[in-house]
């Protein structure tokens, strides 16, 4: 599985996997539009038997992400979902409680091939969209919760194993909640503004993914965890960090300690941004 960019880099040319004259077309249950609705799980729901996909990116809930399916033990998978084609129409079997499938970091080693060694917490994911690529998969995810690999089962042939939905504490932010909020959309704005200036060939560290809600924060109430949710996923979605910052982030058992901890990672980066320095001479980070 490959994840697919959302603008193609210069550097590395178009890729030959995306699919040309062929739109991304969705006969799902839902709302007859295309999308299949939200997909809800009760507290503590478990799934005994739930297929996997490590990827090394790490995901958080409401980010939308298109990847491309090639291994024949990921394409097994895909065929395992319902997906079926006919034409330029794609149908996809209804997702379950915790979505059509989980995702996982890759911590060390490689998504492409097995052997790898992946983090337990990762992200349920709904198939919104999806286009077969000549004997590959095009999908476009969407990340509904967060959910946590009780067990990995033996692959069949794909990673699966015993998941579980993992909620959110909701811990009363205090009076302090508005100062936080304020804090971490400051520092990732700061970080964001030197990222732009050095560019993508010096700030190697990370790159934003893309959430649902958009480029500008969502409206908080600083009293409200589930407000506070909200916030802390678009924050940790839209900062230019590396996937193990982000997962970190993910790990959090309530958004008061993800954003606190976002408060923390977003002015370490800003500084080493600072370091850096404007984008004209050569400069590397380890």
């Amino acid at each position: 599985m490959q994840r697919a960019p959302d603008h193609p880099d210069p550097r590395r040319g178009q890729s030959s996997l995306r699919p040309r004259r062929r739109r991304l077309v969705t006969r799902a249950p839902g709302n007859g539009r295309g999308d299949p609705g939200p997909v809800t799980a009760p507290s503590a729901a478990l799934v005994d038997d739930h297929p996997l996909f490590p990827l090394e990116t790490a995901l958080v809930p409401g980010v939308a992400l298109t990847v491309r399916v090639f291994e024949p033990r990921y394409l097994t998978l895909v065929g395992r979902l319902g997906l079926a084609a006919d034409g330029d129409r794609v149908s996809i079997g209804r997702a379950g409680p915790l979505g059509h499938f989980g995702v996982v970091l890759v911590e060390r080693g490689s998504e492409v091939g097995g052997g790898d060694e992946r983090r337990s917490v990762g992200v349920a994911v709904a198939v919104r969209r999806a286009a077969p690529a000549e004997g590959r998969w095009l999908l476009e995810l969407t990340a509904l919760r967060r959910c946590r690999v009780e067990r990995w089962l033996p692959d069949d042939p794909h990673p699966r194993g015993v998941v579980r939905v993992l909620d959110d504490e909701t811990p009363d932010p205090g009076p302090d909640g508005a100062e936080l909020v304020a804090t971490v959309v400051g520092e990732l704005l700061r970080l964001v503004r030197l990222v732009r200036v050095l560019g993508p060939t010096r700030w190697v560290v990370g790159a934003p993914l893309r959430h649902l809600h958009g480029p500008r924060p969502p409206r908080v109430d600083p009293s409200d965890p589930r407000s506070l949710t909200e916030l802390s996923w678009w924050v940790a979605a839209t900062a230019p960090l590396g996937p193990l910052d982000r997962q970190s982030l993910l790990e959090a058992p309530d958004p008061v300690t993800r954003l606190v901890r976002a408060r923390r990672l977003l002015g370490e980066a800003a500084d080493l941004a600072e370091r850096l320095g404007p984008a004209d001479g050569a400069g590397t980070l380890g």
